[in-house]
């Protein structure tokens, strides 16, 4: 027999001898698999199905063993102009739910399921068995999965501090048995542990506690001992372009304050899901240095005659009286500001879009404006943004009438002077108080609004972000926002004058 499988998902037999196929089974999520594609996004699972390691075989009891990755995808087809790249068409994931993972075992004859393994992350290290009957298996939050190959009963997960994205080997010196991984690095299709490169060996003592030694890479500077260029298209060009423009995941480019090797550190650190976790770990401080430098001068080319303003972004500042200052406190916080952003009309395509988190970045994986306000054909708020904040994204969420009602606010109500600046108070206030920008609203209404729309109580309840951290909150309560603005209007609404 052979067995094949690859990114369909499905695992191939066939008789060797006469090459006849004898099996087609299914080992993650299908669905429209088999569909043709047209020009409109379709849904599609696998998205990825297995990758580029292999799968394991049992001689005992002729069992075949395969891990995949579950997470489905959009796809699309294009007219072939000879300048699409090799897919003829556009794919892009499925950002509602995380990847996950999935070891199946196989009867290698009649293709049989005889057990299956959900896991909460992508299997892509290669599967070994043993002798003794046991099954060893890695995914990419760095944990070593150990089963009753027969039972796939899971018998222990160890956490080896990095993505097992490679192959795996057991062997024996003597009478000890050892298991050594290629650890580290990170994959480009899921939320994941990159760590440091290195390999772990681990063993079993005479008092039978596993005994781990790791061997990192040697390099003094950490894990790349490589030129500025090259570091970027190792580590950020796999997944976003050569050039930063977009590749299996979005262009860059919208993100020019990441050449801040401080901002780039930062957001490295803390990054949503589905990237991968790359500093501190497989990138070091050093190594972030080099690729901030490179994404200054060849890739946003700040400063240059056609490149962008990689300034960072203004503070809001204001006048006024107490109570004004303390509403204008509220407005050019990140939960409000961040949704009533303003667009350059020298390059509306980069610009248009949402932030997201407190440092206010661009909106990830390509997300824009669209005619309505609730994104383009191929990223619309409603696909990640539901009734309620995604407990496994983190993506926020508001109920209205029984419909998801996020989206980003008309590009008239935007409350920023450039893209990423906040309106100094003296221009906000009476932009704020005139009904043609701020959604028709008399001052008595917008109190009401400031009271009980949803999107609004929502930044008081912001929940966990996509890391599991509590998101922050405006700096005074809703309550007291709420006072505060009904006694602002009891004096007039007075607006700050022009600041010097």
């Amino acid at each position: 027999m052979l067995a094949v499988t690859g990114k369909s998902g499905r695992v191939y037999g066939y008789d060797r001898t006469t090459q006849a196929p004898v099996f087609d089974v299914p080992a993650t999520t299908l669905a429209h698999d088999q569909e043709p594609l047209d020009f409109y996004w379709k849904w599609v699972c696998p998205g990825t199905g297995a990758q580029y390691n292999g799968t394991a075989y049992d001689p005992r009891t002729g069992s075949i063993f395969v891990g995949m990755v579950d997470w489905c995808r959009y796809f699309k087809s294009a007219p072939l102009t000879g300048d699409n790249d090799y897919s003829g068409g556009s794919t892009t994931p499925d950002y509602r739910s995380l990847p996950e993972g999935r070891i199946t075992a196989l009867n290698a004859t009649s293709g049989q399921t005889l057990w299956r393994f959900q896991n909460d992350a992508p299997v892509i290290a290669g599967l070994i068995t043993t002798k003794s009957g046991l099954l060893f298996a890695g995914d990419v939050k760095g944990r070593l999965l150990v089963f009753d190959a027969t039972s796939g009963a899971p018998l222990q997960r160890q956490e080896l501090g990095g993505a097992m994205n490679n192959g795996l080997i057991s062997y024996s010196v003597g009478d000890e048995q050892y298991l050594a991984a290629a650890v580290g690095g990170s994959s480009i299709i899921t939320d994941g542990v990159a760590g440091p490169l290195r390999v772990t060996v681990l063993g079993l003592t005479q008092s039978k506690k596993p005994e781990t030694t790791t061997f990192p890479r040697l390099n003094d500077e950490g894990n790349f001992a490589s030129a500025p260029k090259a570091l970027f298209l190792t580590v950020c060009g796999n997944c976003h372009g050569p050039s930063g423009t977009g590749q299996l995941y979005p262009s860059i480019l919208r993100h020019p304050h990441l050449a801040d090797p401080k901002l780039l550190e930062k957001f490295l650190a803390s990054v949503p899901a589905p990237m991968p976790k790359l500093y501190p770990g497989l990138l070091n401080k050093h190594d972030v240095r080099l690729i901030a430098n490179y994404l200054r001068t060849d890739i946003f080319k700040c400063g240059q005659s056609d490149g962008q303003n990689c300034k960072s972004y203004g503070r809001p500042v204001t006048g006024g009286t107490e109570e004004w200052r303390r509403i204008y406190s509220v407005l050019t916080n990140p939960r409000c500001l961040n949704c009533h952003t303003a667009t350059d009309p020298t390059h509306p395509d980069t610009n248009d879009y949402p932030r997201q988190t407190d440092d206010r970045r661009a909106h990830l994986f390509g997300i824009s404006r669209g005619e309505d306000n609730k994104g383009l054909l191929n990223g619309r708020c409603d696909t990640c943004h539901g009734k309620s904040n995604n407990p496994q994204t983190g993506a926020p969420g508001v109920e209205e009438d029984g419909q998801s009602v996020w989206f980003l606010a008309p590009s008239n109500m935007a409350w920023e002077i450039s893209p990423g600046t906040p309106m100094p108070g003296d221009i906000l206030c009476p932009k704020l108080k005139n009904p043609e920008t701020n959604g028709g609203f008399t001052l008595k209404g917008l109190l009401k609004h400031m009271d009980t729309d949803v999107r609004v109580n929502w930044a008081w309840a912001p929940g966990l972000n996509s890391r599991g951290f509590e998101r922050t909150q405006p700096p005074i309560s809703h309550d007291k926002f709420v006072r505060v603005f009904g006694r602002w209007i009891e004096k007039g609404a007075p607006c700050p004058k022009v600041l010097d």
